[in-house]
């Protein structure tokens, strides 16, 4: 699982970024 470090926002951004 994820560290609560990254939340849910980030892993939506991230997952923006990465949709390039």
């Amino acid at each position: 699982m994820f560290r609560r470090s990254i939340s849910i926002e980030e892993i939506k951004k991230i997952s923006s970024v990465t949709r390039k």
